[in-house]
């Protein structure tokens, strides 16, 4: 995200270091250093029904908070008052139709940074229950939590390994259909670059997929379940992905003509355009003149259900029980684990 803005900074806009307004592209406790007076906006995302509690504490250290669906725009704006969308886009420069030998079989491909959330899970289980005379391809981080161990039959590929820029490109353009059987996102770039090489791809609507779903040929069902993360997010039958992916084999001829005429559809989704509309979105700057920096504190008013003596990182704390202690965020941390927090309230310094 942050290297697609970066590359398509709209002409009238000067990037400074000592700028008056300042974007935040991490999660928004992922930097707490601001210059005096300076206008802080937070562009980040979130996957499920409910919001991560350690964001919400961190928002009103932001006058902005920008999202790029609407589906962040709700569960957004139940915390913070000012909250805008700007979507993400491809770069059709690199993301465009390329000619190929045919495979040898037909191959499906599906990935992303996390195992459950990505719904590969439920890929892997639809390809068994279609059967077919085909290849999958799984695309999962290095670093993804809760791979399982699997043994695969021979028609079925892991690859775990990191991937260059022109390795990852080069794996969206051997598969013959894309799957985006994700229970969650905050966009969803990877069926949208599928879909900006013409590639026909199979995808749910979920969340942050919504926004440009209708662009792909199959768009699936999915019913609410319970997130890893805290509240709900979507689930997707594998029996109707298994008859999704018959139908793709079927009548592969038609779903890419399909995606070939969706093209300019997909092409609107730019980057040129998401960095412009993230500069109408945000306040006309200048340069600050002898910049100040200030760094935000989060500190917490902690009530316990018990009286508790403690020692965490070199300090010692003394809860009474039934009377408030203002403690630093990760003395929170650490007290929420214990289960004895009966309530507790953010002052942000």
């Amino acid at each position: 995200m942050y290297k697609g803005f970066m590359e398509h900074v709209p002409k009238d806009v000067t990037l400074h270091e000592h700028a008056s307004v300042m974007v935040n592209m991490m999660q928004p406790y992922q930097i707490n250093t601001f210059y005096k007076n300076q206008w802080r906006a937070c562009f980040t995302m979130w996957e499920s029904t409910q919001l991560n509690q350690r964001f919400i504490d961190w928002m009103n250290v932001y006058d902005q908070i920008i999202v790029p669906c609407d589906h962040n725009v709700e569960l957004f704006s139940r915390h913070h008052k000012n909250v805008h969308k700007v979507p993400l886009g491809v770069d059709a420069k690199i993301w465009k139709p390329k000619q190929r030998p045919a495979n040898p079989r037909f191959r499906f491909h599906a990935g992303g940074s996390q195992w459950l959330r990505k719904g590969l899970d439920i890929v892997l289980e639809a390809f068994r229950l279609a059967d077919l005379d085909a290849e999958l391809h799984l695309k999962p981080n290095p670093e993804a939590h809760g791979v399982p161990e699997l043994q695969l039959p021979d028609n079925v590929f892991m690859h775990r390994e990191w991937f260059t820029d022109q390795e990852t490109i080069d794996y969206f353009h051997q598969a013959d259909c894309y799957i985006a059987a994700t229970r969650g996102e905050g966009f969803g770039l990877m069926p949208l670059q599928a879909m900006a090489c013409a590639i026909p791809t199979i995808m749910n609507d979920s969340s942050g997929q919504k926004e440009f779903a209708h662009l792909a040929p199959i768009v699936l069902g999915h019913k609410p379940s319970p997130s890893l993360y805290g509240g709900m997010w979507d689930e997707t039958d594998p029996k109707e992905l298994a008859e999704a992916m018959r139908d793709m084999c079927a009548n592969h001829s038609t779903y890419l003509g399909w995606a070939k005429t969706k093209l300019p559809a997909v092409r609107k989704w730019s980057w040129t355009a998401a960095a412009q509309q993230l500069a109408d979105t945000l306040p006309e700057g200048h340069l600050l003149k002898n910049p100040e920096t200030e760094t935000a504190t989060l500190w917490h008013h902690v009530t316990l259900k018990r009286t508790l003596q403690c020692d965490i990182a070199d300090n010692s704390y003394r809860f009474v029980k039934g009377v408030p202690l203002r403690v630093p965020e990760g003395v929170l941390d650490v007290m929420l684990a214990t289960g004895y927090v009966d309530a507790y309230r953010v002052e942000v310094l």
